[in-house]
């Protein structure tokens, strides 16, 4: 079976942004990018991601879909790639999200944008120089 990558590029299909200047997953912290990088992965991990690369620019991991979401979306995996952008002292965090299925078809995953921001805010809760972007 032909393996189909769809695009969730965060607006995922340009339909649905999440609520910061972008309207993607993004946060700015008071950490260098290499404190951020490490918190990221260890968080990742925490939560069943496998970290595919790491490098100084970012960092990406896969987590196959499980449970309520294998319904909706199908067997297959949720790809993230964060990007830091150091400046100065804190460090833009922007992600970029993917739903990778084995077949073809309309892909609703609305909530991956805000869970992924929900995941930068949690991670950075203690220095965030803006944001939080999603009110609990």
């Amino acid at each position: 079976m032909r393996r189909v990558n769809l695009a969730v590029l965060l607006a995922l299909c340009g339909c649905v942004n999440v609520p910061t200047p972008s309207g993607r997953p993004e946060l700015k912290v008071r950490v260098s990018a290499s404190e951020a990088k490490s918190r990221i992965v260890n968080n990742l991990s925490q939560n069943g991601y496998m970290v595919t690369s790491s490098d100084d620019m970012g960092v990406s991991a896969t987590r196959p879909i499980e449970g309520s979401q294998a319904m909706f979306l199908g067997n297959g995996s949720f790809v993230v790639r964060f990007n830091l952008m150091p400046s100065g002292p804190n460090t833009k965090i922007r992600a970029t999200v993917f739903v990778q299925t084995a077949t073809p078809g309309d892909v609703s995953s609305a909530r991956a944008g805000y869970d992924f921001q929900l995941f930068l805010e949690n991670t950075f809760r203690d220095c965030m120089v803006d944001g939080p972007y999603i009110k609990s």
